[in-house]
């Protein structure tokens, strides 16, 4: 049995909505780096025009951070809407199955469902079936260790 008990804290979000946004921020930021040196050589050909175009381009970064703090807003009014607090205390007990609860409200998931696993600085990452995900702190384990829980995934993706 592994047990991880941990405050979702502000720190914990950030990290947690940058894991899943990095992969998105590369790819946008690749094609943003594309179409600007592409509007940039247009520009410097002598089309005026191109110019409208590269103040539009460069407005993609500024929309990657609005919706990464978006994003970290919303988790907290999801925690104080759900639970009454910005940090619910989430306990995760892995076993035969997952039992996953965050303020007294329980979810059993199955072994099986986990699709994908993923580390941070300070997290390792379930991914399940429907889009769902699971964070285990790495220095909050009151059974078990990080080491554990990740050899118990590797053991669970062979089956």
């Amino acid at each position: 049995m592994i047990v991880n008990k941990y405050r979702f804290s502000k720190e914990l979000i950030k990290e947690y909505v940058w894991r899943y946004w990095r992969t998105h921020v590369i790819v946008e930021c690749g094609i943003f780096l594309a179409f600007l040196l592409y509007y940039l050589y247009l520009f410097l050909a002598g089309y005026q025009w191109a110019l409208w175009v590269i103040l539009m381009v460069c407005s993609i970064p500024v929309m990657l951070v609005v919706r990464i703090r978006r994003d970290n807003k919303l988790i907290l009014e999801r925690n104080v809407a759900l639970y009454g607090k910005e940090d619910p205390e989430h306990t995760i007990e892995i076993g035969e199955e997952i039992l996953y609860s965050v303020e007294g409200v329980s979810l059993r998931i199955s072994p099986n469902d986990v699709k994908k696993c993923t580390q941070t600085k300070n997290l390792i990452i379930f991914k399940f079936k429907g889009n769902m995900a699971v964070m285990l702190k790495k220095d909050s384990f009151v059974q078990g260790s990080a080491e554990e829980c990740l050899a118990w995934f590797k053991k669970n993706k062979q089956k």
